[in-house]
């Protein structure tokens, strides 16, 4: 029983949790209480299960499924404990359910395209972080297969915020600037609403308050960025509470969020540098909005990656002026 709690239940959990960057068991816990509860308002609409819209089995399943291959593949132990290789395929099991239609063959789609995560994370030799690169690689992969895995896709991608709900609620007609700003936070898992991004925030700060704060300020500029370039012709401080709204469901504020949660635990980010980041990935999500591309988390990658390497040819460059400086002073002396 020690050995199933420390080999695999406690990996899957910080793999979850580790979507949001963080390794943490009760983070990921939290993600999947949040997920399970989503699932139970689609209960009541449709009935459930796996091939019915179950985000929480969708993605258990990815991440169990990425564990299990990194365990064959004999990956560093710690790395496995970390989560570091369950949060890929994590992220394919919730894309899969989201994006697609139920069928019979989504859970075998989820299955191989997790294992693949777990490949491209093994075979990863750069020095910068993968983060969810091999996620966008494989979910990219099935859907240019997908003319031949015949996946139904989704009636629409963007998920809708329920027009009673929002008619209905005084919080969400008062305060839709707060709303977009928290559902940045939840679309991190790709679904939104005030109670789920509740949940997932309240586990980010039971990791961090520094944490959490920074993912509320990371998903605002995305928002803040969005009104600025007049995106979508909408005054962000008072966002019509339409269902049609992208901003109002936190589309534009999920790359934001996630470039704040790395580069604020990251060592030597200021405050600057992690709003920098911010402003950076927005901008990227805002050009993939009007060229009409569905880039998912890969402002937040290229935003990271071009953060660590800047940060660290700077470094190099201060290094190389200090050295030559002293080399300047020995020859100077008698």
């Amino acid at each position: 029983m020690s050995k199933l709690y420390h080999e695999i239940v406690m990996p899957t959990l910080k793999g979850v949790g580790q979507i949001a960057l963080i390794n943490s068991a009760l983070t990921g816990a939290l993600f999947l209480i949040a997920l399970l509860i989503h699932d139970s308002l689609e209960i009541s609409k449709s009935g459930w299960a796996l091939s019915n819209g179950g985000y929480t089995l969708a993605t258990l399943l990815g991440a169990l499924s990425s564990l299990a291959i990194a365990r064959l593949l004999k990956a560093n132990n710690t790395t496995i404990e970390k989560g570091v290789y369950g949060y890929n395929g994590a992220l394919v099991g919730l894309a899969c359910a989201t994006f697609f239609e139920p069928s019979g063959s989504l859970k075998f789609v989820i299955i191989a395209g997790a294992s693949c995560t777990s490949i491209l994370m093994y075979c990863w030799r750069w020095k910068t972080p993968a983060f969810t690169f091999p996620f966008l690689i494989t979910i990219a992969a099935i859907f240019l297969l997908n003319q031949w895995l015949n996946l139904p896709l989704t009636p629409t991608i963007l998920a809708s915020v329920e027009s009673n709900e929002v008619a209905n609620n005084p919080y969400i007609s008062a305060y839709p600037f707060l709303l977009s700003a928290l559902n940045g936070v939840g679309q991190v898992l790709f679904q939104q609403g005030l109670l789920f991004s509740v949940i997932v925030i309240t586990g980010l700060y039971l990791h961090s308050t520094k944490v959490g704060t920074w993912a509320i300020v990371g998903s605002s500029m995305g928002l803040l960025f969005g009104g600025f370039v007049g995106w979508l012709e909408v005054n962000v401080l008072t966002l019509s509470a339409s269902s049609s709204s992208a901003l109002l469901q936190g589309l534009f504020g999920f790359n934001g969020a996630l470039i704040a949660l790395a580069l604020c635990q990251f060592k030597g980010y200021s405050n600057t540098m992690i709003l920098i980041g911010t402003v950076v990935a927005s901008a990227l999500t805002w050009l993939g909005y009007l060229l009409g591309l569905t880039l998912l988390t890969f402002p937040f990658v290229v935003t990271a990656w071009a953060m660590i390497i800047s940060k660290t040819a700077i470094r190099l460059t201060r290094f190389k002026r200090q050295n030559h400086s002293m080399t300047s002073v020995k020859k100077l002396a008698p």
